[in-house]
């Protein structure tokens, strides 16, 4: 699931995430494949849907599976569950896309997929600096970086665009403000490394 995920995470182009996609569902109808996958897929889709401005489609295939903001969990379900909180964010619907994600969150750290926390956290940053509540952007952002700075994926942080970049300076200003000088903040020095 991860590697689906990253493949297309690492395309640098439409052009390339639209390749990848094609192949997977190419691959998907030509054989009977587990459960975890086809929906892996049916969620990536519906992300590049969301992608290229199709927010209508998108939104039917949530309808069409039956996701809901406190519906199924768990591994079978984290990456529809995590396109349906990009459709909520798309229709601006911002406290039920981060009530889904605090639900996530709790069932990805019960099974110990920090990946899919630390981008789930990374959501939740987005969903604050949007609401324009830049303390409690900084706070999830302070609690990602935590999780990723153990050798965690730095290119999760990095396909998040100028928003997480702005964040990222903030967070830095801030912490180099509040700092002690006799504290060593780990969390400061992975800020500047990203």
């Amino acid at each position: 699931r991860m590697g689906l995920w990253r493949a297309l995470m690492q395309q640098t182009d439409i052009a390339g995430v639209l390749r990848v996609m094609q192949d997977l569902n190419e691959q998907a109808n030509a054989f009977r494949l587990p459960d975890w996958i086809t929906n892996s897929i049916s969620a990536l889709n519906a992300i590049i849907w969301l992608g290229s401005g199709d927010l209508q489609a998108a939104v039917k295939w949530a309808q069409d599976r039956g996701l809901s903001i406190d519906g199924k969990l768990g591994n079978l379900h984290e990456l529809e569950n995590f396109a349906l909180v990009h459709i909520l964010i798309a229709q601006n619907r911002l406290d039920d896309a981060d009530h889904l994600l605090k639900r996530m969150i709790e069932d990805a750290k019960a099974g110990d997929r920090v990946i899919m926390m630390i981008d789930m956290r990374l959501q939740r940053v987005l969903i604050f600096k949007r609401k324009e509540d830049t303390s409690a952007a900084l706070g999830e952002l302070r609690l990602a970086m935590s999780l990723a700075q153990t050798g965690g994926p730095t290119s999760i942080f990095v396909i998040k665009g100028m928003p997480m970049a702005e964040l990222l300076e903030e967070f830095i200003e801030v912490s180099k403000r509040d700092q002690d000088d006799t504290e060593v903040d780990y969390t400061l020095s992975f800020a500047k490394k990203l």
